[in-house]
């Protein structure tokens, strides 16, 4: 995958592994078009759309993404988002978060998937 190749080749000129160990995933509401069926509302944004759920390098270079309608909650996007994850890189062992992804879904990742996610409240 060439996005792969690119991201690998600038961490070594960076003096980085090739690959990362450690993501960050997060999401992004963002107003999509006039199609009813595609859009949902995300409630704690105001914004009616779609949702981008993105998983990054410390660079902020893209490891994995997915795209949901805009209501579905970050958590529940973490689990195809960690499948995917799992299907493009496995080094990844540890993943940053927010608040938005805590609970008991930090635990049921960690069995399924065997990642590590660390939830980064900032003050």
């Amino acid at each position: 995958m060439l996005l792969e190749r690119l991201r690998e080749n600038v961490r070594v000129i960076r003096g980085q592994h090739q690959e990362p160990s450690v993501g960050i995933v997060d999401s992004q509401s963002v107003k999509w078009g006039n199609n009813r069926s595609l859009n949902g509302i995300d409630g704690n944004k105001k914004v009616k759309g779609i949702k981008r759920h993105v998983v990054v390098d410390k660079n902020g270079f893209l490891i994995a993404v997915m795209v949901t309608i805009a209501n579905v909650h970050d958590s529940k996007a973490a689990y195809l988002l960690m499948r995917v994850l799992k299907e493009l890189c496995s080094g990844v062992k540890v993943i940053l978060a927010d608040g938005g992804y805590r609970g008991d879904l930090i635990e049921n990742i960690k069995c399924k998937y065997g990642y590590i996610i660390q939830v980064v409240i900032s003050a």
